[in-house]
């Protein structure tokens, strides 16, 4: 094994020679699973073919930190050993980098889906790797006692390891309504680091909350920054504190809307909001029809959108919230600009008359001046706070209603 240590990151390379039949499985198809070890482990990974060029064994390559190629190495083994039948870890308690879930096992099948597919929509979405101990993944257990369990392995960083555990928690709660969460609470943690809150929904709220195929859910994720995944009717947030107090607060707020509750927000001292002053003709040209044209532009810019207050109180200007991460509140007040300038410039086509005869004029004709001296309100910017990405839908998203937040 060569070992080659280089500068100040301590990066170095150590190689080992495969099989032909070895290296295929770590390729995988179009070269997914060598794709997957290298963003789990953060190393380098690379196979070239032997020398005599007649199906010899390939050399394989890792580069990166000790810690990297450490990982790197041991998550290859496991891939190597998946080929052969059933993995064994005989010390969980020996990984820093693990997470064991423990399952009923008649769920496995379900879990795993044809050829493994629901296992790697997890492993994309949250750059892990995931197994199940002592199943032969090639033949998951069929029949079983509804008594018996089994266990999921679960490899990466901490913060992706809990998303990837949460999306299989909410699969096997479709399939097996309370079992994880028969007796959760609602619960708030004190840990200003990396912890889980949990907050119960309602029958009536969780269609809403979710969004048609998990889009609400994953536009509150990506605002807030913090890992939100419904288990049942348990809202889990997963995150540091002040990323799992903007989603409770952003989740709070989306389920006043759906009863019609007129949210006011108390903008002073947040770091995590963007206001725009949008005149008052322009409200439903910027919404769309029922808000499709805000969920577009959130969609587009990863953050959370709502007009504050009643849309139709007779004020000349309404307050547009935007939360989420500054760069892409900043994408999204200039998208709503360019909406509202839009309205300006078509209203200014349809009132123009240069004729006489009181044909209107269109294009060239329009008058650019119209509402310079008006105060159409700028956006007032609270800059910071950090934004997420949630994506992904899976067996925890099905449902098809969609919020009109």
């Amino acid at each position: 094994m060569a070992h080659q240590a280089s500068s100040e990151r301590d990066d170095g390379t150590e190689s080992r020679k495969v099989s032909k039949e070895e290296a295929a499985f770590i390729l995988g198809q179009g070269g997914k699973t060598k794709a997957k070890l290298c963003y789990v482990s953060g190393a380098q990974i690379e196979l070239t073919e032997g020398k005599d060029g007649r199906g010899g064994p390939s050399q394989l390559q890792v580069r990166g930190t000790a810690k990297q190629r450490q990982n790197a190495m041991k998550y290859i083994n496991f891939v190597i050993a998946q080929r052969l039948g059933p993995v064994t870890i005989d010390d969980p308690s020996a990984h820093d980098d693990l997470t064991i879930l423990v399952v009923p096992a008649e769920t496995v099948s379900f879990i795993t889906g044809k050829q493994g597919s629901f296992l790697r929509l997890v492993e994309e979405e949250w750059r892990t790797l995931l197994f199940f101990l002592q199943v032969n993944p090639k033949n998951p257990p069929v029949y079983v006692d509804p008594n018996h369990t089994e266990r999921l392995a679960i490899f990466g960083p901490e913060r992706r390891r809990r998303g990837a555990e949460l999306k299989v928690m909410a699969a096997i709660e479709m399939k097996m309504p309370g079992y994880f969460t028969k007796s959760v609470k609602d619960f708030e943690s004190a840990e200003e680091g990396l912890a889980t809150d949990t907050m119960s929904l309602k029958d009536e709220d969780y269609s809403y909350a979710l969004g048609r195929s998990g889009s609400t859910r994953r536009k509150l994720a990506r605002a807030s920054s913090c890992i939100v995944e419904y288990v049942g009717r348990m809202a889990y947030l997963c995150g540091t504190k002040k990323e799992r107090s903007a989603a409770r607060e952003y989740l709070r707020w989306l389920l006043q809307q759906r009863v019609g509750e007129h949210v006011h927000v108390d903008h002073r001292g947040r770091t995590d909001v963007t206001v725009i002053m949008v005149p008052s003709s322009c409200i439903g040209y910027v919404t769309g029809h029922k808000g499709s044209s805000l969920r577009g532009i959130e969609e587009e810019t990863s953050t959370f959108c709502f007009i504050e207050g009643m849309a139709d109180d007779g004020e000349d200007q309404k307050p547009l919230l935007v939360f989420g991460f500054a760069e892409d509140r900043r994408m999204a007040e200039t998208l709503v600009w360019e909406k509202i300038s839009q309205k300006i410039d078509d209203t200014v086509n349809d009132t123009y008359t240069p004729y006489p005869s009181g044909k209107r004029g269109k294009g060239k004709g329009k008058d650019r001046d119209w509402g310079k001296d008006r105060d159409w309100g700028k956006g007032k910017d609270h800059w910071g706070g950090k934004g997420g990405k949630g994506k992904g839908k899976g067996k925890g998203d099905s449902d098809d209603d969609d919020s009109d937040d």
